[in-house]
């Protein structure tokens, strides 16, 4: 369903909807984990009707998107117009930046510098102070870890985000990085690397562990599918498959678990 007929339909996020994450700490105590925010009521405020996201209000009115602040403000604020083209900038007066040069606290700006079109989605490139994000057309935020939604934004010193996927609550997509899929579907949540030495070749691919042990191989392909699965002793591990594309290799050996992205040609 395109953004335009969401627009004509309704005028908030339908209830259930929802947005994943991985976050990704920096921190290599931390563990990365899969983290979600999801439209759980919807509500009237002063005549308007607001989708209830992670404790923050959202409203859409036609290309228009607008959050209720009832921190400071207590009134709403455009966060992004769906009408906007390469040069029109947007003022986020409820983030502030302290400027070394003026020594004063300045508003936010962000400038769409592109727009284009993925997955038949039309999207914005904003440049942010540098920062580069990206919005996509009825989603929201897919680059840049701001996303509309509280609990999907990125804070200086925290996680970065990889963005995984939108979807109704009856399943429906309206967006996903298949590279990413995975890490819902598997539980795989950080990806390691190790000395393996891993060479894809016509049929699969093989592995040299360096040393002969007890080994267990999963081959899952960018839709967290298993699509070849071995287990055994030695040195050496082959994984027979056609699969082409982005894969997650997962290797158990020698007590260790190394988890590597391969790309099958």
């Amino acid at each position: 369903m395109s953004s335009e007929v969401l627009h004509a339909q309704e005028s908030v996020f339908p209830l259930g909807r929802r947005w994943v994450v991985l976050l990704d700490y920096l921190n290599p105590l931390v563990n990365d984990k899969v983290s979600e925010c999801s439209v759980n009521k919807i509500d009237t405020i002063n005549g308007n009707t607001y989708s209830f996201i992670a404790g923050q209000k959202y409203r859409i009115d036609g290309s228009k998107i607008y959050l209720f602040e009832d921190y400071y403000l207590q009134s709403e604020i455009l966060i992004f117009d769906e009408s906007w083209e390469v040069g029109d900038t947007t003022t986020w007066i409820h983030e502030d930046v302290f400027d070394i040069d003026s020594m004063k606290v300045v508003d936010k700006y962000e400038t769409v510098v592109a727009v284009g079109y993925l997955n038949g989605l039309k999207y914005w490139d904003l440049d942010l102070y540098g920062w580069k994000c990206r919005w996509l057309q009825g989603v929201g935020y897919i680059e840049g870890g701001r996303g509309p939604f509280e609990e999907c934004n990125w804070r200086m010193g925290g996680p970065s985000e990889m963005f995984i996927c939108c979807v109704e609550v009856n399943g429906d997509t309206l967006y996903v990085d298949r590279d990413n899929l995975h890490l819902i579907q598997t539980g795989i949540s950080s990806l390691t690397s190790e000395n393996l030495i891993i060479s894809p070749t016509a049929g699969g691919l093989s592995v040299d562990l360096g040393a002969a042990t007890d080994w267990s191989a999963t081959l899952y392909n960018s839709n967290g599918v298993t699509v070849a699965q071995q287990q055994g002793n030695g040195s050496e591990i082959f994984l027979s498959t056609d699969s082409k594309g982005t894969h997650i290799l997962v290797v158990k050996a020698g007590g260790k678990v190394v988890k590597k992205k391969v790309l099958l040609r």
